[in-house]
């Protein structure tokens, strides 16, 4: 879906959660109101404040409870966040 069908769901109301290999893409529509994934956009919140080792074990722990699914864009973007602090 693109930018502007996800902007005119937003407008009318509706709940959406978007996700882009490149999280700057994102970051409009979750300003508009979108939801993010949950554990890449909380890392970015806290890589932003300063935080970015504090959230490294939860992403971790989360990642590790996973036996399945490794190819959904979420947890390739756990695995591509751990990498990066790692």
């Amino acid at each position: 879906m693109g930018r502007r069908m996800a902007h005119n769901l937003l407008v009318k109301g509706h709940d959406l959660t978007v996700y882009n290999r490149t999280p700057g893409k994102a970051e409009a529509l979750i300003a508009e109101g979108a939801k993010g994934p949950a554990a890449p956009c909380l890392f970015r919140l806290w890589q932003q404040q300063d935080r970015g080792n504090e959230v490294r074990p939860l992403l971790f722990e989360v990642y590790n409870r996973f036996t399945e699914g490794f190819n959904t864009l979420d947890l390739k973007a756990v695995k591509s966040l751990l990498n990066e602090i790692s």
